[in-house]
Formats: C-alpha cells, sequence, structure tokens
C-alpha cells in the first residue's frame, strides 16, 4: 500500500511525521500548491486536468491512502475515484456529510458523483 500526499496547501506536509515520511521516501509528495487557490472549493476545469496531469499512475497500481489537504479539496476524492478499477469502498472522515446535489462538484457535493461510478461500492462517512 502506498502512502501519498497531494500537497494542496501546506496543511499536510506541515506535520512533522507527514515531513518525515516525505523525507524519507516512505511518503510520495505531489506539490501542487501552486493550483491550490484554484482547486479549493470548486475546481477550474483547467486547474483539475493539470492536477491529473501530475498525479500520473497515482491511485491506479495499487491500494493506497491519500491525503490532500484542508476541506476545501474534498471534491477531488471523486477525480481520484474515477482512475480506479477495481471495487473500492470509501472511509470518510468529516463533521459534514457532502451529500449535497449541486449542479458543479464542490467540497460539499463529492459523494453523489463518486457513489455513481460503478466500482464505488460504499462510502462510510464518520464524523456527522
Amino acid at each position: 500500500m502506498r502512502l501519498t500526499v497531494i500537497d494542496t496547501d501546506g496543511s499536510v506536509t506541515r506535520q512533522p511525521r507527514f515531513a518525515e515520511l516525505i523525507a524519507s521516501g516512505a511518503a510520495r509528495c505531489v506539490p501542487v500548491r501552486d493550483l491550490g487557490h484554484r482547486l479549493a472549493y470548486t475546481p477550474d476545469h483547467a486547474a483539475h486536468f493539470e492536477l491529473l496531469l501530475r498525479l500520473g499512475d497515482l491511485a491506479l497500481s495499487e491500494p493506497e491512502v491519500v491525503f490532500y489537504g484542508s476541506s476545501a479539496f474534498h471534491h477531488l476524492t471523486a477525480s481520484l475515484l474515477a482512475r480506479q478499477s477495481e471495487p473500492v469502498s470509501v472511509l470518510h472522515f468529516d463533521g459534514a456529510p457532502d451529500w449535497t446535489r449541486w449542479p458543479l462538484e464542490t467540497c460539499r457535493s463529492w459523494v453523489p458523483a463518486a457513489l455513481a461510478l460503478p466500482h464505488v461500492a460504499r462510502i462510510i462517512t464518520l464524523g456527522c
């Protein structure tokens, strides 16, 4: 299993334990802070496309645990899940369910998009 940090805002990489894991090579870090403000809450299409390019084979070859910053980036989960091909269950820790239905995928509406993927068996939300 791989551990990956998508560095959207520095909130994960500033934590000493994550910094140690990245420095030792035990965790992969994908730097995207330059896109962070364009990815937050509701991403613009060009920034989202650039993120997918930088991720490369992320979440395609083996089980992956991904950390990617504050709740402003929850909607990235659906894009990461779309890259999977094997059946998956998602454990979602949050103070809000993120189940709202909006015309755009946002940090509060990514769960319905993820559940629409054929290989997503369930999303379990803890913390609400």
